[in-house]
């Protein structure tokens, strides 16, 4: 009956192949965050990989895997088109192309992967093997083309697993290899009993190492180190308003006050003001930072190019002290397309979208990732907003801070699955740099996470409040940390390797 049924995959009409596709990719995003029902997205992906086995020619399988993609990014980022509720009247028009145009294109990874899968089709092990191989290369190319776009990776899924340990020594690009490689084994099972015990076997091993590497954890806290962060909710619709800038400041001032602790950690353009104005803030600031402690915050850096007056701009962090001397700035480098800059804009020069982005200004990239020494015997690694989404890059190469301190403001994206999947991400990041996170969010998810990608405390979306905490001490370098991506590529060619002997139907026989 069940085999039946299997086998009725092939005759399904390119309409429906096409269709079905889509849905198992919707599914699937039931295994992100918030939900990280990780067993949907296994058996989607699995299923997914039947209508590819069953393709019948290069364009039938295109259209599966464009399909399973598109199912995927437009029910997981559908959250990016709700950024423009700020200003309904002047960007309405964008909202096609942030909510289908965007999860269209990103689509095009999958399709193209699934073309390729048509290759090892020599034997059903080759299959399982290239298809993990495959889709886990596009994966990576996605996070580093066009300036990358690594959000919603599949092993995301385990993140809130003891699965999700194993970033520790894969990374987010090789876990995701494991992902794809348990789902296809599990597709071939369906076909082939032989395979049933290979994705069961697997998800043991990873299961094993992860409660293995969090059973009887000690997390110590640094009893000098304490940090006060602070999350005012002010919604994004509002956050610019002049009128009411004032209220805005004494909220993050009373917040603030009597937090006895080192540091103070406010969001992502916190100071609304621009960095030359925030001296005249002194008689304000003095009363909520004390001496010895340090303000971390969001603002943006204005500064003229030329005799002209012409300016530019930075998306920066800064360290304020008690008496409102800046001693130290960040500039964020990994900038977001059409967010804070517009690609190829001398290009735009005609007709309304040049006129309407006219009226727009770009930011300028910082240098990149840098290591600042806060205190004697401290150190951070400042990440403002998105940049804590590309593994492997949270850090200056070489050195190892004492935290990764994540500003952003998700106030954009309302209550939806985007702050979410956001923390879920900076969770990652503090496994595979085996260092604790401190994450401001204006709207939320602020957090303090372990060095294990726990969260010690947290703030519910779209509430205002604070977390007083001890800041967690990292723990002893990860492999990943050590060797960053030489694992997934270690893994990709063994891979291959294996795909090689097996060749033709070797080792398991009709396989």
């Amino acid at each position: 009956m069940l085999q039946s049924k299997i086998n009725s995959v092939a005759d399904l009409s390119a309409k429906k192949r096409a269709l079905v596709a889509f849905i198992f990719g919707a599914i699937s995003v039931m295994g992100l965050a918030p939900f990280f029902l990780w067993p949907l997205y296994i058996i989607a992906f699995s299923a997914f990989s039947l209508l590819l086995y069953y393709s019948q020619n290069k364009k039938q399988a295109f259209w599966a895997g464009w399909s399973f993609g598109f199912g995927y990014f437009v029910f997981g980022l559908y959250w990016i088109s709700l950024a423009l509720h700020v200003d309904w009247a002047m960007w309405w028009w964008l909202t096609p192309f942030a909510a289908i145009a965007l999860p269209a294109v990103l689509a095009l990874y999958y399709g193209l992967a699934s073309i390729l899968t048509t290759y090892t089709k020599t034997n059903k092990l080759g299959f399982a093997l290239g298809t993990a191989v495959i889709f886990s290369l596009f994966e990576y190319i996605r996070g580093w083309a066009f300036t990358g776009f690594p959000w919603n990776l599949p092993s995301y899924i385990w993140v809130d697993s003891p699965v999700g340990q194993n970033l520790s020594w894969l990374g987010a690009y090789g876990l995701n290899i494991f992902a794809f490689l348990t789902a296809s084994l599990l597709g071939m099972a369906l076909v082939d009993k032989r395979y049933a015990y290979a994705p069961l076997v697997m998800l043991l091993l990873l299961y094993g190492f992860g409660a293995a590497r969090t059973h009887n954890i000690n997390q110590t806290f640094d009893g000098d180190k304490t940090i006060l962060i602070v999350q005012p909710n002010i919604a994004q619709i509002e956050k610019w308003d002049k009128s009411k800038e004032l209220q805005h400041f004494e909220k993050l001032l009373d917040l603030t006050r009597n937090g006895n602790t080192d540091y103070i950690l406010w969001p992502e353009t916190a100071l609304t003001v621009k960095k030359s104005a925030v001296p005249a803030l002194r008689t304000y600031l003095k009363d909520v930072v004390a001496t010895d402690q340090i303000l971390f915050t969001g603002v943006t850096d204005a500064r003229s190019t030329n005799e002209e007056f012409e300016f530019f701009f930075y998306n920066s962090m800064i360290g304020i002290n008690a008496e409102s001397d800046i001693e130290w700035q960040y500039n964020k480098h990994h900038l977001v397309p059409f967010g804070e800059y517009v690609p190829f804009r001398k290009y735009l020069k005609f007709g309304g979208l040049a006129q309407t982005l006219s009226a727009t200004g770009d930011f300028k990239a910082g240098p990149g990732p840098q290591s600042l020494k806060v205190d004697d015997d401290f150190s951070i690694s400042p990440l403002i907003c998105y940049e804590i989404i590309f593994p492997g890059r949270v850090t200056a190469q070489g050195d190892r801070p004492d935290l990764l301190v994540n500003i952003t403001n998700d106030g954009w994206y309302l209550k939806s699955l985007g702050p979410y999947q956001h923390l879920a991400m900076a969770r990652a990041r503090a496994i595979e740099t085996g260092i604790p996170v401190a994450r401001a969010a204006n709207t939320g998810v602020s957090a303090l996470i372990d060095p294990y990608g726990q969260i010690v405390l947290q703030l519910a979306l779209q509430t205002d409040g604070t977390i007083n905490s001890s800041v967690p001490h990292k723990i002893k370098a990860p492999i990943y940390f050590r060797y960053k991506e030489k694992i997934f590529w270690a893994l990709v060619f063994a891979l291959m390797f294996i795909m090689l002997i097996f060749k033709g139907g070797a080792g398991l026989k009709k396989g």
